[in-house]
């Protein structure tokens, strides 16, 4: 018994040595963010899923080291993280929700969830230049996805020209509402200015292999900058075309606020083209006999929503109503809302303010992490995509234990990448980027 156990232990050995080499490393890291990309093209949840837990997933559980466990909780971040995602599943008690499957199920997804963080950590450590290689792949995948999504909108005859924007462009892929499609896109749109268009600090200069090889020639990198250029386009129109304005608002501040930091003229072209598409819009809404871009979304309309949320969410002010516990909003028309079109108060509402208090703790310590790397690297990237989720959330957006979803790849992918930078920071200069 003991030389079946010992034959098993040197085979698992033998296999993550051979995974855990660089090569093998930067393949399946390709593979996770080829992951991510699939949910720009599909709606299919089981696709998803298989993928994630055959290809992503257990290569990841084969490669990883003890040491990387226990240099997780060192991260503040993974631990405001875990602490407002776990006070999520708890409210479960004063809940609606019954038996014993369902807290079975929520627990599940709680560390599915948590792997994620853990497995976005840990290839931004272990490949150089991973949000990199992440942009390029975004620059191809939603560049494209964007174009079809585009033609998707014209084909279907959804745009009466100088008649009104009431119908919205969606996404092909797992993002099937307009404003979830728009978050979603308006987070790869800031990914790719300051991901492959204006990269700055060492990530423009490079890191490891990759930056000192093909980023020196220089040919490479001009070419992917044009790629991320021409995608960043495609991205921005779909986004007007969503007439998201919280997406569009998040995409112009980030943007604007790299602009002043970092001085890149660079930045006013991907300004220029948001602002030509969305004056575009608005011509077009002004013949709207309802006015500017519809009734349905007014200022005021989403003003009384708010009140109400707040209304509802003050009932029970101090812990909420608890995890999923949805609720309904009925406007002065009659209308009946079931979200709140906000996180803040979306969050207020399931984890009252004990639930608030973690997630702002979270937003906090994030922006930290993000602001410290940017004096580190001078890269503008992470703290972008950082504050991007944390404005649009202003306007939409709301934050539940899920598997695969849009929010894993705007919301919990920059925490991930923020948690891959604290581990770096506290890690031997030497040794930074390798586990």
């Amino acid at each position: 018994m003991q030389h079946h156990v010992a034959s098993l232990t040197h085979a698992l050995d033998s296999l993550r040595r051979t995974l855990a080499t660089d090569r093998a490393r930067m393949l399946w890291a390709g593979i996770f963010c080829l992951f991510l990309c699939s949910l720009f093209v599909t709606d299919k949840v089981r696709l998803h899923r298989n993928i994630y837990y055959v290809l992503v997933l257990a290569p990841f559980l084969l490669q990883v080291g003890r040491r990387y466990w226990a240099d997780l909780p060192g991260s503040p971040v993974f631990l405001a993280a875990l602490a407002f995602l776990g006070y999520l599943w708890i409210t479960l008690f004063w809940s609606s929700a019954s038996g014993g499957y369902v807290f079975y199920n929520e627990a599940r997804t709680l560390v599915i969830l948590l792997s994620f963080l853990a497995i976005t950590a840990f290839y931004a450590l272990n490949v150089d230049d991973f949000p990199r290689l992440l942009a390029k792949l975004l620059a191809c995948v939603a560049g494209g996805a964007a174009l079809v999504s585009v033609y998707v909108f014209y084909a279907g005859k959804h745009i009466p020209m100088l008649g009104g924007l009431e119908s919205r462009a969606v996404d092909i892929g797992l993002a099937g509402h307009p404003i979830d499609s728009a978050g979603l896109y308006g987070f790869a749109a800031v990914f790719l200015i300051f991901g492959l268009v204006a990269r700055g600090g060492e990530g423009a200069r490079g890191q490891g292999q990759e930056a000192k090889g093909i980023e020196a020639g220089g040919g490479t990198c001009a070419a992917w900058s044009w790629i991320g250029a021409a995608a960043l386009v495609a991205v921005l129109v779909f986004v007007v075309l969503t007439q998201t304005r919280g997406a569009l608002v998040g995409i112009a501040l980030v943007v604007g606020l790299g602009l002043l930091i970092q001085g890149d003229r660079r930045l006013l072209m991907a300004l220029a083209v948001l602002g030509v598409a969305i004056l575009a819009v608005i011509v077009f809404s002004l013949h709207h006999p309802e006015g500017m871009i519809g009734e349905e979304r007014r200022l005021g309309v989403r003003g009384e929503i708010w009140s109400l949320a707040l209304e509802r969410a003050w009932e029970r002010p101090w812990f909420g109503f608890g995890l999923n516990e949805h609720q309904d909003l009925i406007s002065a028309s009659g209308e009946l809302h079931g979200v709140a079109h906000n996180l803040y108060l979306e969050n207020l509402h399931f984890g009252g303010l004990v639930g608030t208090f973690l997630l702002l703790a979270l937003a906090a310590l994030a922006l930290r992490g993000a602001w410290r790397e940017y004096r580190r690297t001078g890269g503008f990237l992470l703290l972008a995509i950082v504050l991007y989720p944390l404005v649009f959330g202003i306007s939409a957006g709301y934050l539940t234990l899920s598997k695969i979803s849009p929010m894993w790849i705007q919301f919990w992918l920059p925490v991930g990448l923020v948690i891959a930078a604290e581990i770096r920071a506290r890690r031997d200069p030497d040794h930074a980027g390798k586990i």
